[in-house]
């Protein structure tokens, strides 16, 4: 699959292999995207993802690691920016990003992760079904 420009899903959906937005995530959060129990990713504003390339609409690949073939596609489907981790705590339904975490355990989360960026993008990603 990853050797083709444009994958056409059963529900005729086209998806853009070419210009997708490429997610490499641990194993627990890849099955938690696979499960439907996390429907959104939240990264550090940088050259990969910022507002410029993250944009709803897009193509997605959440993959399991950068090593494996394991791989989801999906689209973004909504955006959000943040200025502090509190900030995303105090508006963000945060369990959408990091299922079963209590708003502790994800501020400091985001504080040991993400403590280097000055900014936070969230995004909602909506799975697409690519098997035939």
């Amino acid at each position: 699959m990853a050797d083709e420009e444009i994958i056409t899903t059963p529900t005729g959906r086209v998806i853009d292999v070419t210009d997708r937005l490429f997610v490499p995530l641990k194993g627990e959060f890849y099955r938690a995207f696979e499960s439907g129990a996390k429907t959104w990713e939240l990264r550090g504003v940088n050259d990969q993802f910022n507002p410029d390339t993250v944009r709803v609409g897009r193509s997605v690949e959440l993959r399991r690691g950068y090593s494996t073939d394991d791989s989801l596609w999906g689209v973004v489907t909504a955006v959000r920016t943040f200025e502090t981790p509190d900030e995303i705590i105090e508006t963000f339904p945060y369990e959408q990003i990091r299922p079963g975490a209590d708003p502790a355990e994800l501020r400091d989360s985001i504080a040991t992760l993400l403590g280097k960026y000055d900014e936070f993008i969230a995004f909602e990603v909506t799975l697409v079904d690519t098997t035939e």
